[in-house]
């Protein structure tokens, strides 16, 4: 089994190959056939220097140094074929220093040698520079046919199965390396397209937030061959052999859609395999996703793009299957671990989302179920997990708003609700909308659904409520240069039974709390200059993190000289520590063309957990100065 992965990789490897023929194949064809279309090439450098001051936090790791991020992205076509390379370096100065660190430490009674081992090892995984080419691949199209060898992004269908994709709002860029082949035929009024991946496991290797490195060991030949040049584990004198804290993940998957205009079916499925790693020791805090040695995900779905010219309907069914306690008898001799991922196993999902709409009116309902439906988390350990704990290769619909962070624990995992909107279109330039979800979930308080030991179920000792309102409006002026849009709501999330947490006076069923409200402003004022205004503040209680409500949020202030210039001012705070913190920020851009800027920040960041579609990152609090600048030719 220690061979599985290995052998895994090298079918890819191989498919990779097979994809790379197809298109030299092709390419003899292409002679036979001239193309019109000349060769061309574009550049895209973008660079990325940060100083970063003392952040107010208790992090000392993390202050006083700079930094130099850079990303080199070449791409080249010519006829039906398209070459593209991206170099990502990462170069790093005044780096903390251990035995610095320590001489406070020593200030207060401790131990040099104890002191500065402890930073030296905290350290090793973080500043470290490095330059590789982080992304390349060659694509060949032609006729509905589309063939990539190498890096890609893809998703099925609405990512139940599959979803491996870049988010920048959370520094998150993963692709899957390999080949990819989509075929979309032109068959008249019959619609038909199938896509089939194998492919490594592929993120970016530097978080950009934090410096800390996801290192990765290429043991194998195959590994070799797919990973020749990534950042490897760091020896330093605090760590004389470092391990990895990442092994790459092998997909295997395809998806077929067919019909006419009117309704289409779709049918996909994924086999993940893991590549065995240091890491794996089956503990708890993995959860179950990491613990499998093998997760299979298959769905199908139905696709009505049109109804009568008044509706859309969209249904998706998908069942999960975890086998092979990746720990073995050896870190799970009587079993116990093995049966826990037994019993978790065999989760389904099941996800719809329907529109109707009449004149003004447009209702639309998005509803779910899901029992045990894991997201498939990326092959991380060690000290890996601390800012890439983002990384999975699908994600399940929430059906809440996109940024929305408001859910604790695996709060996706079990859990059942709908959530409802209407938007009334109030002439040409106003709208008005109202929406509200309603939901219970199981895996908020545990994260495997009450089966941690014994096939407790999903009982109301662990079960939470969510009930969330918001309504909002539109209103847009002067030929929609100007506009003014707002949107408040509430948050409840109750759990079914009181829990008892620290310093809070008495058991309570408020699990979390939260009202808020966001507004955008923006005024025309001369020719091109505009003036905007944009903010979102909340007031929110948890007391599994705090015993008392907080306060937090931000209001950005700009002066814009469209389409060139933006000058804006930034105001954030919190009261989450029982004082209020305030941080202030200043920027400046400026605009050459579409695709090339200037801009330069200077101030503060508070820190803040952001989430996008559930996907979350936590970023810790900056302090310091950014200039970035990104050129396309």
């Amino acid at each position: 089994m220690r061979h599985a992965s290995s052998r895994a990789l090298l079918r890819v490897i191989a498919i990779g190959s097979a994809a790379s023929c197809a298109l030299l194949v092709a390419g003899q064809a292409r002679a036979e056939t001239p193309v019109i279309d000349k060769p061309s090439a574009t550049i895209t450098e973008t660079t990325v220097f940060k100083w970063h001051f003392d952040n107010r936090n208790t992090d000392r790791l993390d202050d006083n140094y700079g930094e130099w991020l850079n990303r080199l992205n070449m791409q080249a076509t010519s006829g039906r074929f398209t070459a593209a390379l991206r170099i990502d370096s990462a170069m790093f100065f005044h780096k903390p220093d251990p035995n610095r660190l320590a001489d406070r430490d020593v200030a207060q009674g401790l131990d040099r040698y104890t002191a500065t081992q402890n930073y030296g090892i905290q350290l090793s995984d973080r500043y470290v520079n490095v330059v590789y080419p982080s992304k390349y691949n060659l694509t060949y199209q032609h006729r509905g046919l589309e063939v990539t060898a190498g890096d890609y992004y893809v998703q099925f269908g609405k990512g139940l199965t599959l979803a491996v994709r870049k988010v920048d709002e959370l520094a998150s860029d993963t692709t899957l390396r390999g080949g990819k082949i989509v075929y979309n035929p032109d068959l008249g009024k019959l619609k038909f397209n199938v896509t089939a991946i194998a492919g490594a496991s592929n993120p970016i290797r530097v978080d950009e937030v934090t410096g800390r490195l996801l290192s990765q060991s290429a043991g194998t030949s195959a590994e070799k061959f797919a990973y020749p040049i990534v950042p490897k584990p760091n020896n330093t004198p605090y760590v004389a052999n470092a391990l990895p804290t990442f092994a790459p993940d092998v997909l295997t998957g395809a998806q077929a859609e067919g019909g006419i205009k009117a309704l289409q079916l779709g049918v996909r499925a994924v086999q993940l395999d893991r590549a065995h790693a240091w890491f794996q020791n089956g503990s708890d805090s993995a959860g179950p996703s990491r613990n499998a040695d093998k997760t299979m995900i298959a769905s199908a779905s139905l696709n009505a793009p049109s109804i009568f010219d008044h509706g859309t309907f969209y249904f998706e069914l998908a069942g999960q299957n975890m086998r092979d306690y990746i720990g073995g008898p050896e870190t799970d001799p009587t079993g116990v671990k093995a049966a826990q991922l037994d019993r978790v196993s065999g989760g389904y999902a099941a996800y719809m989302m329907a529109t109707a709409y009449d004149g003004p009116f447009t209702l639309s309902i998005e509803g779910k179920h899901y029992d045990r439906f894991y997201p498939m988390l990326a092959n991380i350990g060690g000290t890996g997990p601390k800012d890439f704990t983002s990384l999975q290769y699908n994600i399940p619909p929430t059906t809440d708003p996109f940024t929305a962070d408001f859910h604790r624990g695996s709060y996706n995992v079990c859990v059942t609700g709908a959530r409802a909107r209407l938007d009334a279109r109030l002439g040409e330039q106003a709208l008005v909308y109202a929406s509200l979800g309603r939901y219970r979930s199981w895996s908020e308080q545990s994260t495997y659904c009450g089966e941690e030991r014994t096939n407790r179920g999903k009982t109301d000792e662990i079960r939470n409520d969510i009930v969330d309102p918001f309504v909002g409006a539109e209103l847009n002026f002067e030929q929609s240069r100007s506009h003014a849009y707002f949107s408040s709501g509430v948050h409840f999330d109750d759990s079914a039974q009181p829990k008892p947490y620290p310093d809070v006076p008495v058991p309570t069923t408020v699990f979390y709390r939260e009202n808020w409200v966001r507004y955008s402003l923006l005024k025309k004022i001369h020719g091109p200059w505009s003036a905007e205004m944009v903010g979102w503040h909340r007031y929110r209680f948890n007391p599994s993190e705090h015993p008392t409500p907080w306060r937090e949020g931000e209001n950005y202030v700009s002066a814009i000289w469209s389409p060139k210039l933006t000058v804006a001012f930034g105001y954030e705070y919190s009261t989450k520590e029982d004082n209020w913190k305030h941080y202030y920020n200043g920027m400046v851009q400026w605009r050459f063309t579409g695709a090339s800027f200037v801009r330069a920040y200077i101030g503060q960041n508070r820190p803040a957990l952001r989430c996008i579609s559930g996907v979350c990152k936590q970023f810790p609090a900056f302090e310091g100065a950014r200039l970035e600048a990104t050129f396309a030719f």
